[in-house]
């Protein structure tokens, strides 16, 4: 079934607890998504039906730290892919959910290249924000 947004926000946000864990719930009109791999933990915090820009979803924040509860973590995890694969499995959950108009906003100039990896296109606005393009769905930039 495929959910968009306005008042079906709660089910579409119940929808990815098959994907991840959500983080205490809604935080001030986004969630916190947490995806575990061994020994890290990849944090993407994600609203939806963005007003201003007009994208269905919005990434507002992504970190990827070591995961110190279960005792075992590697040091520095950044650049080893644990990110891209966090946000692909993201992005399918979104599109398989009728989600194409996908945004990161404030990105940092040192994200680019992550970004740009992952099929953004920067929007070259003042704010740095990239929108996602899907070669399957539409391939050219809202």
């Amino acid at each position: 079934m495929k959910i968009i947004g306005g008042s079906n926000n709660a089910a579409l946000a119940n929808t990815l607890s098959t994907i991840c864990e959500i983080e205490s719930g809604r935080e001030l009109g986004a969630y916190k998504l947490k995806f575990r791999f061994d020994g890290v933990i990849t944090t993407i915090r994600v609203a939806f039906d963005d007003q201003q820009s007009g994208a269905q979803m919005v990434i507002t924040n992504m970190t990827t730290l070591p995961d110190t509860s279960g005792g075992i973590s590697l040091d520095d995890p950044k650049g080893r892919g644990f990110g891209s694969v966090a946000l692909q499995t993201l992005l399918t959950w979104a599109h398989n959910n009728g989600l194409t108009k996908i945004q990161a906003v404030q990105v940092q100039a040192q994200s680019e290249r992550f970004w740009k990896k992952n099929s953004f296109v920067p929007l070259n606005n003042i704010t740095n924000d990239f929108r996602h393009i899907s070669t399957t769905l539409d391939p050219r930039p809202a």
